[in-house]
């Protein structure tokens, strides 16, 4: 599978497959949830057409979907707690 890849990305993949030995895309893994729904713009039609499952991930929005940064809410182990921590240390 591949991963965060746009549909020109996807065609080339499915391009080199195209060559002797050379397997062929079995899905793809793009965000993807109510507040993401940037995959639907090219890359639905393409995944669809060219038999290429979407394994859609941060289906919660990190978590914002799930309600628990309701009210500002910043849990110890959440995921803006946690990428907040990443950024500082990068």
């Amino acid at each position: 599978g591949i991963s965060n890849e746009t549909p020109w990305g996807l065609m080339r993949y499915l391009l080199a497959a195209e060559t002797p030995g050379l397997p062929r895309i079995a899905s793809i893994q793009n965000p993807y949830s109510l507040l993401n729904r940037s995959f639907e713009i090219g890359l639905a039609e393409m995944s669809w057409r060219e038999q290429v499952p979407l394994l859609a991930y941060s289906p919660l929005a990190m978590g914002v979907l799930s309600g628990k940064y309701l009210d500002g809410a910043r849990p110890a182990h959440s995921s803006k707690r946690l990428s907040a921590r990443w950024m500082a240390s990068a």
